[in-house]
């Protein structure tokens, strides 16, 4: 496509040097991946700046460069005579040029789009099975895995940056996929990563505390949420509609202020329930798509799940799919990875690996277990370094308030000294009276309120399932599906479930 071609169909942003007429054949963000007639977006960051790689984006063939107006006199230095353009908001321009090369991919697919503190993942698994369930072709896009008809990547990212993620679109349309799941992190929001997105359907989940260390504040880490309802929606395809939880009172009280139909999901909503039950065999009880009601039993452990199973409900039946269908959809969900996911080997108490990495999500994972622990509630957590401080003491607190036993120990410390993370932890615990001991007394005494701090990951998990006994159940919290620890700057192997399982063959 001509440059000129491009820019027509771009707002904020001009040409001010070189010639309009050059053919532009991708674009890119990253200079590693230039090639031959690339436009070269030099986008502005904390970490690294585009214009550090202009020059490299260059050799690898770079034949148009764009950078935001206080950088155009140094990108027009580095350009060494090639067209120069300047965006108002790079990271925007780059979304928007991605789509226009890709041929708009969303446009070609049906989309919904999860936002929310917790329950994005899961939520996104259960419309997927409700679209599979329906004769559709699938795809989704999420923080365990990209996946396009059938076949999967791991997820670097939960959303990939703009440029990627239109092309994944593009993937999925040349693939034949016809529907798709997709989380809309906060991070994505706010970079513009999922601008220029057809969106059809965006579901709500749920707001509370995260990633304050990147956003600054509460209001601000809202507000990036909000740009899914608020700007992309809007701008998305006629029909486009919001599915918020009527249950939060944040994300209710939107409702009134989004200019784009809303349908809520909740215990009184659009889509409600009535006589749930709830064990460890999953969830029954009958959902209520308006007047029509239909009997259902999902696979999924825990309270939580319900939530992110009504949310996916709601949005697919606006969506046109049938109540029966969609109850075949939530029955055929067999379970996320690392979201309550159980690990058997034969003994006689539960063991479950969850993502809950933040106050929310621990808090409602906790109190979800309770109502299905015969013995007691045990739990294994820590918090990541280099990440919002002021949730650890919060985390702390919950721990020693909801469970019987606690295990501290490790998440991704990165750069932080393990130890003293693991201090703002316990002063939590200590804050409700729980009492350390040492690792071989955990449990033994049958007096509940006794923590152990363990740095070393793999040690706490053989010391949390050492210490269960028979109707206890075992909560190993905070990274889920990853199969990593990052110490100081070094990813290494720590899968929770291999070393849970590991642990029980060592107690059998």
């Amino acid at each position: 496509m001509p440059l000129e071609g491009l820019l027509a169909r771009i707002s904020g942003a001009e040409l001010v040097a070189g010639a309009l007429e050059t053919e532009i054949s991708l674009v890119a963000i990253d200079s590693r991946r230039v090639a031959d007639g690339a436009l070269f977006v030099a986008l502005p960051g904390a970490e690294a700046d585009g214009l550090d790689y202009i020059s490299d984006a260059v050799v690898r063939g770079a034949v148009a460069l764009v950078a935001a107006p206080d950088a155009i006199r140094r990108a027009m230095v580095l350009a060494d005579g090639r067209p120069v353009v300047r965006a108002e908001n790079p990271r925007l321009f780059a979304a928007a040029a991605a789509a226009e090369m890709a041929g708009h991919p969303s446009a070609e697919l049906v989309v919904v789009a999860i936002t929310g503190t917790s329950g994005k993942t899961t939520t996104s698994y259960i419309v997927e099975s409700i679209f599979a369930a329906a004769g559709h072709h699938t795809g989704i896009i999420g923080t365990i895995e990209y996946r396009v008809a059938g076949a999967s990547v791991p997820a670097p990212l939960t959303t990939p940056d703009a440029v990627s993620l239109q092309g994944l679109f593009r993937e999925m349309c040349d693939a034949g996929v016809t529907h798709i799941a997709i989380e809309a992190s906060s991070h994505a929001l706010e970079q513009g990563r999922v601008d220029a997105t057809q969106v059809d359907a965006a579901i709500y989940t749920n707001l509370s505390r995260d990633h304050l260390d990147y956003h600054g504040d509460e209001a601000s880490y809202a507000a990036a949420k909000e740009r899914l309802f608020r700007e992309i929606l809007p701008s998305s395809r006629a029909g486009s509609f919001a599915v918020l939880n009527a249950d939060d009172a944040y994300v209710a009280g939107l409702a009134s202020e989004l200019d784009v139909p809303v349908l809520t999901f909740g215990d009184i909503a659009d889509v409600s329930h009535r006589d749930i039950e709830i064990g460890r065999d999953g969830i029954r009880g009958t959902l209520c798509f308006g007047a029509e009601s239909h009997s259902f039993h999902s696979h999924l452990i825990g309270r939580p799940h319900l939530e992110n199973l009504l949310g996916a409900a709601a949005a697919t039946w606006r969506l046109g799919i049938a109540p029966a269908v969609i109850v075949a959809g939530i029955e055929a969900c067999r379970g996320v990875p690392g979201r309550l996911e159980s690990i058997e080997e034969g003994q006689d108490f539960t063991v479950l690996v969850d993502y809950a990495h933040k106050p929310d999500a621990l808090e409602r994972t906790l109190e979800s277990l309770r109502p299905l622990t015969e013995g007691r509630l045990i739990v294994l957590f820590g918090c990541g370094g280099d990440r919002d401080r002021g949730k650890r003491k919060q985390m702390g607190e919950i721990a020693g308030r909801l469970a019987d036993l606690i295990v501290l120990t490790s998440d991704n410390p990165r750069t932080e000294n393990p130890e003293s993370i693991l201090r703002e932890i316990e002063a939590g615990v200590q804050a409700v009276n729980g009492t350390r001991v040492e690792a071989a007394a955990l449990g033994k005494s049958g007096v509940v309120g006794q923590y152990v701090v363990l740095p070393e990951r793999r040690a706490a998990i053989g010391v949390a399932v050492a210490s269960a006994g028979a109707g206890d159940v075992v909560l190993i919290a905070g990274k889920g599906h990853e199969d990593y620890q990052i110490v100081g700057k070094v990813k290494r192997h720590l899968d929770d479930r291999e070393e849970a399982r590991r642990a029980l063959g060592d107690c059998a």
